[in-house]
């Protein structure tokens, strides 16, 4: 006997009607003017994180420590700073200099604990948390 050919697996897609792509790329946005803004001088200008060079925030990428493909700690604002496109894009988000700053700024061990919080969260990308 035959079996039917199964077809794809039918569910969400990030893309597309019904799906949460769109959500998703709203929430960057927003979380990133976030990130620049909060510590955005009266100028405007913004001190990257990790070179310490100013910049218009409007110049400035939102840089996470943690990459953004993790969703437990994407919009977590340990996890994200105000970064020049050098540091972000160039030199890769210079994480070393990224660890120690949150850990100065929140405490020690918390980027340990960002990365212990991604670890967990074992790649499922289907349902992103709610915004911390």
């Amino acid at each position: 006997m035959l079996l039917p050919k199964r077809g794809k697996r039918k569910g969400r897609r990030k893309d597309g009607p019904g799906g949460y792509g769109p959500l998703v790329a709203e929430c960057d946005r927003v979380f990133s003017q976030v990130v620049r803004l909060s510590e955005a001088g009266p100028d405007g200008r913004v001190v990257c994180l990790t070179c310490g060079d100013r910049h218009p925030w409007t110049g400035l990428d939102c840089g996470h420590y943690v990459r953004r493909g993790k969703f437990a700690t994407r919009w977590d604002r340990r996890n994200a700073g105000p970064q020049c496109t050098t540091c972000n894009r160039t030199r890769g988000g210079v994480p070393d200099t990224f660890a120690a700053k949150i850990d100065r700024r929140y405490g020690a061990g918390t980027a340990a604990a960002l990365r212990q919080t991604a670890a967990g969260q074992a790649g499922n990308r289907t349902h992103p948390p709610q915004l911390r």
